[in-house]
């Protein structure tokens, strides 16, 4: 959970105050979480992070320590009560929350205060049609392309892969939390895609990720960079697709979307199993083909893949992913 909240409060912080904040390192010093570092105009401020979901008042004495000892502390959360961001001020505290509400300061020139009077906590989910198994596949379409919701459901049920009964009640329940509104008679569109994205990909991760049928391999001769001449379209993920879509990462892995058998495609892309593979062949969860011509699947499946691997290169590369390719939507 905590780099979840940590890559959603990046986010609000990106679209906020149109600054990035830069992950160096996971697990800081002086039992951080992180170290994030900011870089604008020839400053560089260095923040060691503690990342608590819903910072109340009862959790303050667990961040004493971690307050006292760290080098530019920065806390972390979904969400912080007002009061609470108050008495951070007044302290000296350093916060950052997922909707973007900031306060920074290092002591050597760097000061950024913002508050948008806005929340958005990360919800522990345990039921609810539009983020069980069926319904995130429904959710993935509506995030590719807000125009799908539109769609009659039988269009849309065909490209999730799900029945048309589904989809009903999937938008029913994303009309009723919020997600979507009706902004006329037969149109809908997405309130907060930002939110309804990260929602998405926490779920994901959680819930039908693990559901979907997934076996890894091992590659024969060349390294993963190698399976994109093998001429797959709409497979690629994980961080071969990264490497392919930022050419930030060098990749050392990589996850292989596919509907047809596994000995197959491992035949033809030269692959025998083993346990620890840098190659993952999992089970395609969508029908449609909107890749046509593009080896990697769509980029917000490629930044919900590296979410659950995150390691710091992996979540420097979500980061620019979601700014090359996401905050279009937003």
């Amino acid at each position: 959970m905590e780099h979840e909240i940590l890559q959603l409060a990046l986010a609000g912080f990106l679209k906020t105050t149109g600054f990035n904040l830069k992950i160096v390192k996971l697990k800081g010093d002086n039992h951080g979480d992180a170290v994030l570092q900011f870089a604008q105009k020839g400053h560089k401020a260095d923040f060691v992070v503690a990342v608590k979901k819903r910072l109340t008042n009862d959790k303050l004495p667990s961040l004493r320590k971690f307050l006292e000892e760290a080098v530019c502390p920065l806390l972390v959360s979904d969400y912080i009560p007002m009061p609470l961001k108050s008495y951070f001020r007044e302290q000296g505290i350093c916060y950052l929350d997922a909707a973007g509400n900031a306060y920074l300061d290092d002591g050597k020139g760097l000061f950024l205060f913002v508050e948008t009077n806005k929340n958005h906590t990360v919800e522990d989910r345990k039921s609810g049609r539009a983020f069980s198994k069926a319904g995130l596949k429904v959710v993935f379409q509506i995030l590719k392309n807000e125009d799908v919701v539109n769609e009659p459901y039988r269009n849309i049920s065909a490209k999730a892969g799900v029945s048309i009964d589904t989809v009903g009640k999937v938008i029913k329940e994303l009309l009723q939390d919020k997600y979507l509104v009706k902004v006329s008679t037969k149109e809908y569109k997405i309130y907060d895609y930002s939110r309804l994205l990260q929602e998405w990909v926490v779920l994901f991760n959680k819930v039908l990720r693990p559901k979907l049928r997934q076996r890894k391999f091992s590659l024969v001769d060349a390294g993963v960079s190698g399976i994109v001449d093998s001429g797959l379209k709409d497979s690629l993920g994980g961080e071969l697709g990264a490497e392919l879509l930022t050419t930030y990462l060098t990749a050392e892995s990589s996850l292989v979307y596919t509907n047809r058998s596994f000995v197959d495609v491992a035949k033809e892309l030269g692959l025998r199993p083993y346990k620890k593979g840098e190659v993952t062949l999992i089970e395609k969860f969508w029908q449609d083909d909107d890749r046509v011509g593009e080896s990697t699947v769509h980029p917000l499946l490629v930044y919900a893949d590296l979410l659950d691997i995150p390691t710091p290169r992996n979540l420097e590369a979500a980061n620019i992913i979601y700014q090359e390719h996401v905050e279009d939507n937003l």
